[in-house]
């Protein structure tokens, strides 16, 4: 059984693949200062794959925190349905936006529940931002739309 290992890190790419499946791990770290400058951010993409009979199916998940909660984003890229799981909202409001590559925003909407979805099966293929904003903090993340 012949197999190709793929890990993403800052200094170099190895890459992990079998004949029934693929799986990897990422992290990259961030943090933002007082000023709100990037500095060190953790984003953790898991990607695994399943073949079966007729198609492969792959899945990236983003893994990052935000008011102390941990948030999972996937899948990135998506084909339309975008999910995000929070751990807990404990009463912190927090609100989605999701813009187009031209900053237009196309979807605004507060997260009631811990597991949300957000359909962008009717917009064009394309890089988008997703930014959840909590009530104090602010992230963002690019999406891609195939």
């Amino acid at each position: 059984m012949k197999h190709l290992i793929l890990s993403v890190s800052i200094l170099g790419l190895v890459i992990f693949a079998g004949t029934n499946e693929v799986s990897a791990q990422s992290k990259i770290y961030f943090e933002y200062d007082g000023s709100g400058n990037r500095e060190l951010r953790t984003i953790t993409l898991n990607k695994s794959a399943t073949i079966n009979s007729e198609k492969q199916e792959e899945e990236i998940v983003i893994e990052d925190q935000l008011e102390n909660q941990a948030i999972l984003i996937y899948p990135n890229p998506t084909k339309g349905i975008l999910r995000i799981d929070i751990a807990e909202l404990n009463g912190i409001n927090m609100v989605v936006g999701i813009y187009d590559s031209n900053g237009r925003l196309l979807i605004n909407q507060s997260l009631k529940e811990n597991t949300s979805q957000f359909d962008l099966s009717a917009y064009p293929s394309g890089l988008y931002f997703l930014i959840i904003k909590s009530n104090d903090e602010k992230r963002e993340w690019k999406i891609i739309k195939e």
